[in-house]
């Protein structure tokens, strides 16, 4: 199961969701208490936005990069083996 902590930074979530293929993770504390979702959708929101002067904590190449992870079409395991 896939699954991020509240105390982890976005880029973390981001990997875990490509990693995963997932579009949500869940958040979920030390102790195994599920304390929310986080959805590519919440990922996008801090992803730079031109002209604004905070520091962004993401690249829009980071959420690319990581969507085309997410959306990667994966062959069931027989159907790999034999190509």
């Amino acid at each position: 199961m896939y699954s991020c902590a509240p105390e982890d930074e976005v880029q973390t979530a981001l990997e875990t969701m490509r990693a995963g293929h997932m579009r949500r993770l869940r958040v979920i504390t030390k102790n195994g208490t599920l304390v929310g979702i986080v959805s590519i959708d919440d990922v996008i929101e801090h992803t730079e936005k031109p002209g604004i002067g905070g520091a962004s904590q993401l690249s829009t190449a980071e959420v690319v990069k990581a969507l085309q992870g997410i959306n990667q079409r994966q062959l069931p395991l027989a159907r790999a083996q034999a190509a």
